[in-house]
């Protein structure tokens, strides 16, 4: 017997994934602008995984952006710094290992990326 909750998920329509793609390449834009301030782009970070929380490649793509827009970490303890690195991190585990191993070295250089475990998860 059908039922309406068995129903496959409808694909977006081309005007929705324009409109969305449009709203990520402002969100994009506006995290550029953010440098130097942490508050503005998290609240950016938290709108992208929002809008494309269905979407791993956007957000690792997101994620990296953000962690080069925010510069090097503050101090050791830098945890807006290392929240966003292990984001970036366990995005690119997903999606291309390689990378993930190279971002982790590069993490590793940093004092704030050799202070905690989280890493390691």
């Amino acid at each position: 017997r059908w039922s309406p909750l068995l129903r496959p998920r409808r694909r977006p329509s081309r005007a929705v994934v324009a409109a969305m793609a449009h709203d990520i390449a402002r969100l994009l834009q506006r995290m550029r602008a953010s440098a130097g301030d942490a508050s503005r782009l998290f609240a950016l970070v938290r709108e992208a995984e929002k809008l494309q929380q269905d979407d791993p490649q956007t957000l690792s793509d997101v994620y990296g952006l953000a962690v080069e827009v925010y510069g090097q970490p503050k101090c050791a303890q830098d945890f807006d710094y290392r929240d966003l690195c292990v984001k970036r991190l366990r995005a690119l585990c997903r999606l291309a290992p390689n990378q993930a191993r190279e971002f982790h070295n590069r993490m590793r250089t940093t004092p704030a990326g050799r202070a905690g475990a989280r890493g390691y998860e």
